[in-house]
């Protein structure tokens, strides 16, 4: 093949292409980690600039107390889940003072023996004020970056050596890598084409009188060639263009079917397998290899049909047979749910011909109605709660109850606290579904959001003086205010504070704190209480799901609080996070942008 002109220069297009495409991703990726070094290395030089604690006035310990407040270390150098500082004594490289760096925590001997690779440290080791090489440090699966720093302080030379994973830039190499690989493989398509194109006004005329030979030679005498000259091979031209129209018609009609046949199977969402009585695969389209994978979806029948227990059906069992029958059944396979019908269809003598797979994906369909299902029972068990206890204390009321006043009181206050229970239930319930349909309606204005979040505060402390609890509250540096819909987020703060003033013990600690973090409003909520297990963690904010129910419905929870808060906070284009440690508090941290919640069609702008 590769001896024609025509491919020849096809594969130089190719080249070229790749030539040129290639070293422009290679160029980008390189600039972009250079661009987050360079911001970190000034994250930290900024940090050590406002420290000033290179001055000569701090010992080791008062070093290492305003360090270990997370909230002075993350504010100073910038810090991040990807970034991490450690403290080092120079005098002494494997006396690391403190770190913050979780491989430290987990192997200390191997957190060692990956920063004494490193070419920055070393630098400051031997003699350097700081080292700022941009080397990747690779380790393991991971890659980083570094950055060391001396500093003198009144009791000994301590470095201060800072990481930085790759993680934090990879989505974005990933996405250039992603759209480099795009451009090459259009890139490699056009110069396919374009080099088959050009190739073609060079070799047609000599493959059209080829191939004409080739055909009359094996009796396809229906040819169509443009005769562009007067000699033998021009009378043959026209020879042959006499013999080629009926052919040429036929052509037409069977790619015509054929592109039809081909575009149906290749869009359809269902996977079609197609096999011969043999077993093989004569055809195989694109969804059924996206919900089987290449290989199931181009196994053979027998194997096929073990793989999805069909009893005891082979493909020569149903030629043998000669049964033209059709059955369908319902599979787990990996994560997904399916449906596959198979059907046997017959050829020119109505003998079966071969066997046709369909499949089906019914896996969100079957999510739906399961979540149906136990919404509709949560609903139904939410409601089933109080509706009992407000009939058996009223019946207990109408049995004689009513005579004694006191406890008719207890009786109606008991009423009176579920049928409350059941408005508010009912309540939540119908703001969730005014969320799902779109039609909440929402009033976004200029929001003081350090005032809010103080209100709310305000608003609890009763609850948390009722418990001997300290609830306070601190603002960092200069919020600002946000665009946002003031009510919705005070719902936000009284749930998530209320919680934890619910779950910490009496005399426990909630503290709330408010701070700017470059485009957003950070509001964290921390608290001394029980703490949440990490199994739980993904769900809290799933309707209805509560880690202690009975616990939580007797100190009046529904189970629908963070459902709510969290469709509150995406509506104003925010995030909530929870961290929890079983017995020792949570940490609520909600992210909120300055400018970044829209109003809609149904919004109420202040």
């Amino acid at each position: 093949m590769f001896k024609s002109i025509q491919w020849r220069l096809v594969i130089i297009f190719i080249i070229v292409a790749i030539a040129l495409v290639m070293p422009v991703g290679l160029v980008l990726n390189n600039r972009v980690e250079a661009i987050y070094y360079d911001r970190f290395v000034a994250g930290v030089e900024s940090g050590f600039r406002n420290w000033q604690v290179n001055e000569g006035a701090y010992t080791l310990d008062d070093m290492l107390q305003y360090l270990r407040d997370e909230m002075n270390a993350t504010f100073l150098f910038s810090l991040d889940e990807y970034k991490t500082y450690t403290v080092i004594d120079k005098a002494n490289i494997n006396n690391i003072v403190h770190s913050s760096d979780g491989l430290y925590n987990s192997n200390m001997s191997k957190f060692l023996s990956e920063i004494l690779g490193s070419h920055n440290l070393i630098a400051v080791l031997g003699g350097a004020q700081e080292g700022k090489e941009s080397i990747v440090i690779r380790a393991d699966s991971e890659r980083f970056y570094d950055y060391a720093r001396l500093v003198r302080l009144l009791d000994g030379e301590y470095i201060i050596y800072f990481r930085y994973n790759s993680a934090a830039w990879s989505s974005l190499t990933d996405a250039f890598s992603n759209a480099i690989s795009f451009s090459i493989a259009l890139a490699l398509l056009i110069a396919t084409v374009s080099g088959y194109l050009l190739a073609r006004t060079i070799t047609d005329p000599i493959k059209t009188l080829m191939n004409t030979a080739n055909r009359i030679a094996n009796g396809d005498l229906d040819q169509a060639v443009e005769a562009k000259s007067d000699d033998e091979i021009g009378k043959l031209t026209d020879a042959s263009n006499k013999m080629a129209k009926a052919l040429k018609a036929n052509l037409e009609e069977i790619t015509s079917e054929k592109n039809k046949q081909e575009n149906i199977l290749n869009y359809s969402q269902d996977g079609i397998i197609s096999y011969n009585m043999k077993g093989e695969v004569i055809l195989s389209n694109p969804a059924a290899t996206e919900k089987l994978g290449h290989d199931l979806a181009n196994t053979p029948f027998d194997a096929f049909a073990a793989r999805f227990e069909m009893g005891d059906r082979t493909a020569q069992g149903i030629l043998d047979s000669g049964e033209l029958s059709n059955w369908e059944l319902t599979v787990e396979y990996e994560d997904r749910a399916l449906e596959i019908y198979c059907s046997v269809f017959s050829d020119i003598a109505n003998k079966p011909g071969g066997i046709i797979a369909v499949i089906h994906d019914v896996t969100e369909q079957q999510r739906l109605e399961n979540m149906r299902r136990e919404f509709v029972a949560n609903v139904s068990h939410e409601l089933r709660t109080p509706l009992t206890s407000i009939i058996s204390y009223s019946e207990s009321l109408l049995d004689g109850g009513i005579e004694d006043r006191e406890t008719s009181e207890r009786f109606l206050n008991v009423i009176h606290s579920e049928a409350d229970r059941m408005a508010k239930l009912v309540s939540e319930l119908l703001q969730l579904s005014r969320f799902d349909n779109n039609q909440a309606r929402w009033s976004f204005g200029r929001t003081d959001i350090v005032m809010t979040v103080k209100s709310c505060v305000e608003h609890l402390q009763i609850s948390a003086q009722e418990k001997s609890q300290a609830l306070t509250y601190y603002v960092f540096g200069g919020v600002p205010d946000i665009w946002a819909d003031k009510d919705k987020l005070a719902q936000v703060f009284i749930n998530v504070i209320g919680n934890a003033i619910k779950y910490t013990h009496d005399e426990g600690n909630i503290t709330v704190y408010i701070s700017r973090m470059a485009e957003e409003v950070h509001i964290k909520v921390s608290d001394t209480g029980i703490g949440i297990p990490s199994e739980d963690i993904p769900r809290l904010t799933e309707r209805f799901f509560r880690v202690d129910k009975a616990r939580s419905r007797e100190m009046g929870g529904t189970g629908l609080g963070l459902s709510i808060a969290e469709e509150i906070i995406g509506a104003h284009q925010g995030s909530m996070s929870i961290l929890s440690e079983l017995g020792k508090g949570t940490d609520v941290l909600i992210r909120l942008p300055i400018d970044g919640a829209t109003a809609d069609a149904d919004t109420v702008v202040a």
